[in-house]
This record gives C-alpha cells, structure tokens and sequence, in this order.
C-alpha cells in the first residue's frame, strides 16, 4: 500500500505526472487494495498493471526485459517490481523441483541496476523495488538477510526498512482493526541522514 501511495502523488502534476508500471511479479495486487488507496487513478494511460496469465507466464528475464524497455524509450514514469524476491528465472522455472541449482534471480537484478543506473535519472524516471527478509542460517553476521540479492543497493538513493507495526483502529472501537500504522527506518539517503524512523 505504501508503494501504491507513493504512486498516486507521482502522478499528481505538481510532483511529474508520472505514469505508473506496477510490475505484479507475485500475482496477489488486488482491486479492493488499488481501489483503496485515495488519489490514485486507475485509467490506462495513467497506470498499468504487468502480471502473469494463465497464457502467459512471465520469467524474471522477461520482466526484467520489459521493464528495462520501457525505461529506455518513456521517459517520466514510476517503474515498481513486487517483488525481486519472487523474480524465476527461466531456467529455474523449467528445472524440476528437486534441482538444487542457485537462483540466479538477483545476478539478473544486479544486472538490470547497473544498466539503467545511467538511464533512470537523465529520463527522470523512478524505480521502486520490493524486497523480503530472509533467515541468515549461516550463523554469521545479521539473523535476517535481503532476498533478492545485495548488489542492488550500490545503486539505490533512498532505502527503507520496515521494522514493525501496529494496529490502526477508527478510534471509536479499538478492537476494529481498519488498518496498520508501519514503522520504517532509514537505512541510507541520498536525501539526509541514515536511520531516520518515519
């Protein structure tokens, strides 16, 4: 929700008017979820919904692909990949089950960032990307690591953490939960100072 909130003020003329590719790689965007974001429009040359069918089955190479594309040749728009941890790779989507093969979902990822990092800013474009936590089993270093991969924030602006949340009620019965109020931290910017909570 908060991505789709970030979207409805990249469109608003007074920060772009940016046009809106919501690259649905999990395949769980929802109309009631879009619906309820205040702000947001929905009209086809405003925002545009990339996802699987069941005629077509998209790999991670080939939303990668679309993605880079239209950031080279559209100018002014809000690209957002929900999410690089559930990016397949072709090869990963044809391997059996069994097979004990590394995902190569985030070389992929890397590789998309260095490419467009030039792009993205000369065509004042931006790009969100989605990223889950994962149990560290190593026993080394932090207990939670980032699927998806870590080369991608060599080229990240601003990158932020969700480190929790609470219960939103309307007020008048705090046993009605209508929402959740997230807590986020900082964790670098090129805007101020890291580890910042918002």
């Amino acid at each position: 929700v908060m991505c789709l909130t970030l979207a409805a003020k990249a469109q608003k003329p007074e920060y772009g008017g940016k046009k809106v590719y919501y690259f649905d790689i999990e395949n769980r965007l929802k109309k009631m979820t879009l619906e309820g974001v205040p702000g947001l429009d929905l009209s086809e040359d405003k925002f545009q919904i990339i996802r699987s069918n069941k005629d077509n089955i998209i790999t991670a190479e080939k939303y990668l692909e679309i993605a880079e594309s239209i950031l080279k040749m559209e100018p002014n728009v809000l690209v957002i990949l929900d999410s690089a941890s559930a990016l397949c790779s072709e090869k990963e989507y044809n391997d059996e089950i069994s097979s004990q093969g590394r995902n190569s979902g985030p070389k992929l990822l890397a590789t998309f960032t260095r490419k467009l990092a030039p792009v993205v800013p000369v065509n004042d474009s931006i790009v969100i990307i989605i990223q889950h936590m994962i149990a560290n089993t190593s026993g080394y270093g932090s207990p939670f690591l980032e699927d998806g991969g870590n080369k991608i924030k060599y080229q990240c602006d601003v990158k932020i953490r969700a480190k929790g949340y609470s219960k939103w009620s309307d007020g008048k019965d705090d046993k009605q939960q209508i929402g959740q109020v997230v807590n986020w931290v900082v964790v670098h910017s090129a805007l101020g100072a890291p580890g910042q909570s918002v």
